[in-house]
């Protein structure tokens, strides 16, 4: 009996959470449904440098020791295969370089889904992409490899 109500416990407090756990609501679309990434490309100008989805990173960001990237801009793929960026000012961009000695990252000032990649030295290390909504990641991405020459 112990044992069953504890089980009911669990499905109840897992029910709470599934309904009440991420919900913000979009105040400017009215839409009770915020985006929800499952994977996202890298694009600079018009070439896919990365494509994930499904858990599989292919391609990778490569950019000169001592230079800076072009504008790396993020689009991500939602749940029903939509291709966008998230809308809500709660959402944001974060991200972890493996090696910082290697390279730095920055936003871009006029784009809240671009940044660019400073290469410090030469060598290889990996960035993992972030969508942060408010203090706790909505999407994380696998590392990608990230090659600096």
């Amino acid at each position: 009996m112990k044992k069953l109500t504890y089980m009911y416990v669990i499905i109840i407090a897992f029910a709470l959470f599934s309904l009440f756990g991420c919900s913000d609501s979009n105040p400017v679309s009215g839409d009770e449904h915020h985006f929800e990434a499952v994977g996202c490309y890298v694009i600079q100008n018009t070439d896919t440098l990365i494509y994930y989805v499904n858990g599989i990173v292919k391609g990778e960001i490569s950019v000169n020791s001592g230079s800076t990237s072009p504008l790396l801009l993020l689009r991500f793929i939602s749940e029903d295969g939509d291709i966008g960026v998230p809308e809500e000012e709660e959402q944001s961009l974060s991200w972890e370089i493996a090696n910082n000695s290697l390279a730095e990252a920055s936003l871009d000032d006029n784009n809240d889904w671009g940044f660019r990649i400073s290469g410090l030295n030469q060598g290889s290390t990996t960035i993992v992409i972030t969508i942060l909504h408010g203090e706790h990641p909505d999407f994380v991405s696998k590392p990608f490899p990230l090659i600096i020459n």
